[in-house]
């Protein structure tokens, strides 16, 4: 966590200044939050709630994709990235809510970043990168996490 949390600091700051930034927090069954988008200006705001981030018990992943879809475009170019260590621990379907969640915004594109350890839950994962019309990236150690969370947000075809 602690590399994921470096990695989306370096990812966050070195975004156009053009580009929004959100946060949904999935730590918890049932605890499901949406941060607001951060413009340029207020991404330190945005880098202190990530630092703040802990594990609590379980990963609703299908919730938290459900959730970030009602605010991503119908219209522009969006990337979803979602850091996550395993399947939907919930009782949700996370792949079928990447493939509802595409369908209604095609101009969408989910990439995950893989953390898993068994081979259930990098299915579960490259399911919904597959649904997503995304990727799935696995980093290898702490600064491979910063090249792959790079990689993922690139996706969003962002003017260099």
């Amino acid at each position: 966590l602690e590399a994921a949390k470096r990695a989306a600091d370096s990812m966050i700051r070195g975004l156009p200044a053009d580009v929004d930034v959100g946060l949904v927090d999935f730590t918890a069954c049932g605890q499901v939050r949406r941060d607001k988008f951060y413009s340029a200006p207020q991404r330190g705001a945005l880098i202190g709630e990530i630092n703040g981030l802990s594990p609590k018990q379980g990963t609703p992943l299908a919730q938290a994709i459900q959730r970030a879809g009602r605010v991503a475009s119908d219209s522009a170019e969006s990337v979803l990235v979602i850091v996550s260590d395993g399947a939907d621990s919930c009782g949700g379907d996370p792949c079928g809510a990447a493939r509802a969640l595409r369908a209604q915004k095609p101009n969408l594109t989910i990439n995950v970043i893989d953390l898993a350890d068994t081979p259930r839950d990098r299915q579960a994962l490259q399911c919904i990168a597959s649904a997503g019309g995304g990727r799935v990236l696995r980093p290898g150690d702490p600064l491979d996490m910063n090249r792959k969370m790079k990689e993922a947000v690139g996706s969003a075809s962002c003017p260099p």
